[in-house]
């Protein structure tokens, strides 16, 4: 996640760290990581990782890390799995 971001310019618009296209049907992505640290404003993110509800897109041993700073990522993937 970048550094020096906001709540109204990152959070607030719903941005993430890794995002697969909602038209994708084939994807495949293992040991993914999203740390974050915000270092001026506490933001909040509800997903590291947002990708499209199919079968065929596949996340594996994703983890998200708080290195510091403000603010917090809800989810790992899709709105599941525990914030930092």
């Amino acid at each position: 996640m970048p550094y020096d971001v906001t709540q109204e310019n990152f959070g607030a618009k719903n941005f993430t760290s890794y995002r697969v296209n909602s038209n994708v049907t084939n994807h495949i992505a293992k040991g993914l990581g999203v740390y974050q640290f915000f270092v001026n404003n506490s933001v909040i993110v509800n997903s590291a990782i947002v990708v499209p509800e199919n079968p065929n897109v596949i996340i594996e041993n994703a983890l998200t890390v708080f290195l510091g700073g403000n603010g917090t990522i809800k989810n790992i993937v899709n709105n599941q799995g525990k914030s930092t």
